[in-house]
Parts: structure tokens; sequence; C-alpha cells
């Protein structure tokens, strides 16, 4: 359990983009590269198919069918973005909104189209331009940008399982497409549209299967994450957005340790009230419950209601830059042309402070919440002038 002091609580109060492998040393001038390829201004979005022999064993009408799933994943994500969160762009009047559009599947993959999805396959062109082809599990490039409507157009590419093509890693599952329910695919296919929506690599996430995490697409093409992918029907992946805190459901986080119970310290003999030592972590109906594993009985609870002020560490997640030319948004304030604008936001942390534990015996801790990206909490707590960070240990 670490002791911190009240101080420190007041603290805590491309054209190309890459899966998998890749690095940048910065510096580079980015403009209009990490914009989204399309905004709410354009209605439908085309997209098709073009498969190789070597790609997988799946029939066309099942990959057909992960595609589609993966841009609903994405229309469901932006749909429930916390929609308190401001933005320059906002405050100036004017709201971004992605992923709004009807994406329709070509049975032609034509010049006019707008996503092409290259399953197994590149062009002799494009081998020219990816000479580390065999490092690469799957990337989307923007090939065409409109500076006035603020629409692009590109492909997406994966790897096959055989072939040429195949990457050389180790450490990728023999067939990590045919696998299972091909759920290693289905997030795959869901990071590289990420991009097609302006999300990054995120070379910082403590998350390897974070989805837009920079090694999500060499860690969820993994033998070992495969064969745990073919065991779960629908795995929980974290948000690209962080925790909003109105989430519901299990936190996944088990087996924690009540600290203390045995010592002279009066926190340690009020922390011994709680007596069940395997415990777990629910969040619903805006109540964070603390679950003896062995039992499922409901052991204390958070009401997270009754939080009197919340502290949100996010960082940039998606910008926009404009310049003059653009004739999407009418009369856009100058200062806000020709620089990158933030308009989507990464939550890595959020604390929801002024809270109270309610043990089932009756006691009672004034406390604080701490949810991390995956939504997985840490209750800390202020006890006789002392902070406590973690009330519960087990990691």
């Amino acid at each position: 359990m670490r002791n911190l002091s009240l101080t420190a609580l007041g603290l805590l109060a491309s054209a190309l983009s890459f899966a998998g492998n890749g690095s940048s040393g910065g510096g580079h001038i980015h403009g209009d590269q990490l914009n989204p390829w399309f905004l709410s201004n354009t209605t439908e979005v085309t997209y098709c198919l073009e498969i190789s022999k070597d790609f997988s064993r799946i029939p066309e009408p099942k990959l057909r069918a992960l595609v589609a799933e993966a841009f609903d994943y994405w229309k469901e994500e932006f749909a429930q973005y916390p929609t308190d969160r401001s933005s320059e762009v906002e405050e100036a009047g004017f709201e971004v909104k992605l992923a709004t559009q009807n994406f329709k599947l070509s049975e032609a993959c034509t010049p006019s189209v707008d996503i092409r999805f290259q399953l197994g396959s590149l062009s002799p062109e494009q081998l020219l331009k990816i000479p580390n082809y065999k490092q690469t599990i799957g990337l989307a490039s923007r090939t065409s940008y409109d500076t006035k409507s603020l629409r692009g157009s590109g492909f997406i590419y994966v790897a096959p399982e055989a072939g040429q093509l195949r990457p050389s890693s180790v450490n990728m599952h023999p067939k990590p497409w045919s696998s299972g329910t091909h759920q290693a695919l289905r997030y795959t296919l869901i990071h590289e549209i990420g991009h097609v929506f302006g999300l990054q690599d995120d070379h910082y996430s403590s998350y390897d299967l974070d989805i837009m995490s920079a090694k999500f697409v060499e860690a969820i093409t993994s033998t070992r994450n495969v064969n745990y992918l073919s065991r779960k029907s629908q795995p929980r992946i974290p948000s690209v957005f962080g925790c909003n805190t109105s989430w519901t459901g299990d936190s996944g986080v088990v087996e924690y340790d009540v600290i203390g119970g045995e010592g002279p310290n009066e926190l340690d003999r009020f922390l011994g009230l709680l007596e069940k030592k395997k415990l777990r972590f629910v969040s619903q109906n805006k109540k964070l419950e603390v679950l003896d594993v062995t039992t499922g009985t409901v052991n204390a609870t958070v009401d997270l209601g009754a939080s009197n002020a919340d502290f949100d560490q996010s960082t940039d997640a998606i910008a926009l830059y404009l310049t003059s030319e653009q004739t999407v948004f009418a009369r856009f304030p100058r200062r806000l042309l020709t620089v990158s604008n933030a308009i989507f936001f990464r939550s890595n942390s959020v604390i929801k402070k002024g809270l109270t534990l309610k043990v089932h015996n009756g006691n009672t801790l004034p406390v604080f919440v701490s949810f991390d990206q995956a939504c997985a909490p840490t209750v800390g707590g202020v006890f006789k002038g002392e902070v406590f960070f973690d009330l519960y240990s087990g990691y």
C-alpha cells in the first residue's frame, strides 16, 4: 500500500500508418496527413475487398462480415464518446463528428472506391514503397486527400497467412486469421480502420492489447493471444478513448488481497473488518461494488454518482489540420487554421473524489477512486491526515 502526502493527492486532483512495427525520429511536419479521411459532410464511403488465395481459409462471405463488424465497432465507439470533453474547435462553435457514414461494399475494386481492403496482396508499385513488407502485418495508407472537402481515399493491407508476403516473425501464429472465431483478424481490421478515422499508433500505452497500441497487431497475432482469443468469443479490449466512468460491467481485476487486519495500526484494523481476501470490482448503476470472489456477495460499495469533482488526465487522440482552402466549416476562425487542433481525447486516468466506502458491516471511510484507461479501479483514502493511494493491493 503506497502512502502519499495530502500535497501529493492534490497534484493528482503520413501517408503510411504502420501497425505492429515501425518507428519515427520525430521532427516531421505532418500537416493534414494525420487528419481523419472522412468527416460527417461525407455521407457515404465505398469500400471493396481484394483477397489473395494465400490470405486465409476464411470464406469470402465471412471476410465481408468481419470488415462490416469492424466499421460497426468504430461507429459505436464514436457514438459513446463522452460529450463533456471540449476542444478549441468545439469552443469556437464547430462540432466534429466521425464514423457517421454509411459504409457501402462495392463488388469491384474500381478507382473510384474510397477504401480498398487488400487482404494478402500488394501491387509491385506498393512493394517498392514498402521495403520491409516481411515485417508488416497490417497498414493503412491514405493515397489521396482533398483539402477542400476534407475527404481522403486509400488502402488497408493485411498480410496473408502463407506465401511470399507472410511476415517473418517467429511469434506470429501459423494461422492467425483462420483460427477460432477469427477474432485476431477482426481486431486487426479494427486497428487499421482506426487509422482511417485519424487515430495514430500509441507508442506509450501500458497495454499491448489497447486497440491502438503500437504493439497491438503484433500482440493480437501472437500464438499465445490467438489461442487465448480462440477461447473467448468477445474478449474485453479497453476503449481507445479510455475509461468512461459511467461504464457498466466487471472490471476484470481479480485476486485483490485486503491489506491489514493483523497490525497495530488503526487503519489496518479498519481494513481487517472487510474480512474477505479475494475480491473483484464491478461497476453498475453508478456504483462500484467490491465483491467476494468465492461467494459473489457484495463486500463494500462506493457511490460514484456522489463524487464532487473529477480529475481527468487526458492526451490528444485525434487532430484536425485545416487551411483556408477548406469549405466544410463556414467562417472558421483564422487562429485555428494551419495548426493541428485536437478534436478527440484519450483519457489515461480518471480520479473521482469526495466518495465514501461503505463496508458490509456498516463501517464507512472517505475515499477517492482512480480508474486507469482500461477502467481498472484503485480505491484510495485519507485516514487521520494520511493519504493511502490503494486500500486494496494485489498487483
